[in-house]
C-alpha cells in the first residue's frame, strides 16, 4: 500500500489513521431496505477507537427519504402562506393570487404524475423540482399579472379577452 502512488496518499491518509473504500452497487433502484442494510454493515466494523463514515448518493437519497417527509410537514404550510402573502402584496387581488399558485400546484402535481407514470425515479436532485418551479411559475405569475395591468392602464376601455391575448403575444 505504501509504494502505490495511487492510494497511499490520496484513498490511505499518509499518517494511516484514514482509509477510503469505494463500493458500487450493481442496479439503480436504491431501498430504504438497502440503505439500512449498508447501515448495518458498516457500523458491524466500528469499535470505539474506530468510526466508519457512510456517504454517497445512495446515502444521500436514503437520508432525504427517511428525513424529508417530516420537513416537508413543516416546511410546506409555512412555504404556502410566504408565497401567498408576498404574491397577494404584489399583485394586489386574490384572484391573480389563486390563479398563480394553482398554476404552480398543477404544474408540480404534473410533474410528479408523469415521472409517476413513466416510471422516472425520484432522486436527490429531483427533489429540487418543486422548488424551481414554484419559484418559476410565480415569477412568471408576476410578469404575466403586471403585463395585464398595464395592458388595461394604457387600455382603459378594452375588454378582458383582448387584453388577455395581447398579453399571452407579447409573453
Amino acid at each position: 500500500m505504501r509504494s502505490n502512488d495511487m492510494v497511499y496518499g490520496r484513498m490511505v491518509s499518509e499518517d494511516e489513521t484514514v482509509a477510503l473504500v469505494v463500493a458500487g452497487i450493481n442496479n439503480d433502484h436504491f431501498s430504504e431496505d438497502l440503505y439500512d442494510e449498508i447501515l448495518a454493515f458498516a457500523r458491524s466494523f466500528e469499535s470505539e477507537d474506530e468510526t466508519i463514515y457512510v456517504a454517497g448518493r445512495p446515502i444521500v437519497e436514503g437520508t432525504m427519504g427517511q428525513l424529508g417527509p417530516a420537513v416537508m410537514k413543516r416546511m410546506v404550510p409555512i412555504v404556502l402562506v410566504v408565497i401567498a402573502v408576498v404574491l397577494f402584496l404584489l399583485l394586489r387581488s386574490i384572484r391573480a393570487t389563486t390563479a398563480t399558485l394553482l398554476t404552480v400546484f398543477v404544474s408540480t402535481i404534473w410533474a410528479f404524475g408523469l415521472m409517476a407514470v413513466l416510471q422516472i425515479p425520484i432522486f436527490a436532485v429531483s427533489t429540487m423540482i418543486p422548488v424551481m418551479l414554484i419559484a418559476i411559475g410565480v415569477a412568471y405569475g408576476i410578469y404575466f399579472y403586471n403585463h395585464l395591468d398595464q395592458y388595461y392602464q394604457a387600455n382603459p376601455g378594452t375588454t378582458k379577452r383582448a387584453a388577455v391575448h395581447h398579453t399571452i403575444m407579447i409573453l
